[in-house]
């Protein structure tokens, strides 16, 4: 990584009022030296702001071209690889008629349209800066499907709730409705108020497309990690009901689905850790002393989402497996009987 020894060297920098959530910050961006001697130092700056020349204490700790460029590669990679997990499920929602007619079938397709688009979006426009309108619907974007996302969680595990604690019979009508108005129609309206503030607070400074500033405390910050904490509490009240609540034989389904509605809980709380997880670890990421781990951990985070989503939901659910099974045996069944004309050989 480079030696530890302590090194001092001028630079020419510009205040950037960008920096640090735009309380600014000294920049190398548009000015270079042109001569530095042991009484003088010039500077050549292309930019109207303040200037200055720095002393900078350089510990030598440096960090490697190859990691600069690593996260990048395993972002494209990984991303891709969670868009295909999500995909697979997207797909068996559209092929199978049997399996999309549960409820919980139905939102974790939802859950997975919206990781998909944000994934999908954020590697196609986040670094679309040249297009300051383009580069505003990204980041429109990302901040609709990032909340349309822990929102869909947020439902996910409000219907774990009503399966596993409120074990009465409980019926609510046009649920499917109610919960796609919720989890569809609050970010529009988080989303709209940021618009109608100052539509220009969608077009960062920064080199990313994205919201910024002290507004993405408040659009995105505020309500994604207060849907976390309302999640992780409702798994908390779920496995304390699953391990010391109710006798079995009280319950409204009998032992098999029993098994199976805590696995899914089990496997919905694992992924939502996984979720809080990726978005802690993108806003570490943008801090610079913090950069390099965080971008690593964002990755393989980023990563697992679509894989635990096809593990537990698609490799790990017997009735989504056999239909699959079902489907690629008469696949090939119906290649292999097809007649072989003369014309053919």
């Amino acid at each position: 990584m480079g030696s530890r020894e302590m090194k001092a060297s001028w630079g020419c920098v510009s205040w950037d009022e960008s920096l640090h959530n735009y309380f600014g910050g000294w920049s190398y961006k548009g000015c270079f030296s042109v001569l530095i001697d042991p009484t003088h130092v010039i500077c050549y700056c292309n930019r109207l702001t303040r200037f200055a020349v720095i002393l900078e204490l350089d510990p030598g700790f440096k960090i490697l071209k190859v990691h600069k460029a690593t996260p990048s590669i395993i972002t494209y990679i990984g991303c891709s690889l969670s868009i295909f997990g999500f995909g697979i499920i997207i797909l068996t929602f559209a092929i199978f008629r049997k399996w999309r007619e549960y409820i919980r079938h139905k939102i974790l397709f939802n859950l997975s349209v919206c990781l998909a688009s944000f994934l999908l979006i954020f590697l196609i426009g986040i670094q679309k800066k040249e297009w300051e309108y383009g580069c505003m619907a990204v980041a429109i974007l990302l901040h609709y499907f990032m909340l349309a996302s822990v929102f869909w969680m947020l439902v996910e595990a409000f219907l774990q709730y009503l399966l596993l604690v409120k074990v009465i019979e409980i019926y609510i009508s046009h649920f499917l409705q109610k919960v796609m108005l919720f989890a569809w129609g609050i970010p529009v309206i988080v989303v709209g108020i940021v618009l109608s503030a100052d539509h220009n607070l969608y077009y960062s400074k920064t080199e990313f497309c994205c919201l910024s500033g002290d507004v993405f405390l408040f659009a995105v910050g505020l309500p994604v990690s207060a849907s976390l904490a309302i999640i992780f509490i409702m798994f908390g009240i779920i496995f304390y009901s699953v391990t010391y609540g109710k006798p079995m034989e009280k319950l409204r389904c009998n032992q098999d689905q029993k098994k199976d509605r805590i696995a899914r809980a089990k496997a919905m709380f694992c992924v939502s850790v996984l979720l809080g997880l990726s978005w802690i670890f993108g806003f570490l990421a943008a801090i610079d002393e913090t950069k390099l781990v965080f971008d690593y951990l964002f990755v393989i985070a980023t990563t697992l989402q679509g894989f635990l989503f096809f593990f537990f939901f698609v490799l790990r659910q017997k009735n989504t497996r056999e239909l699959w099974q079902n489907l690629l045996k008469r696949s090939s069944t119906s290649v292999s009987s097809q007649p072989i004309g003369l014309k053919e050989l």
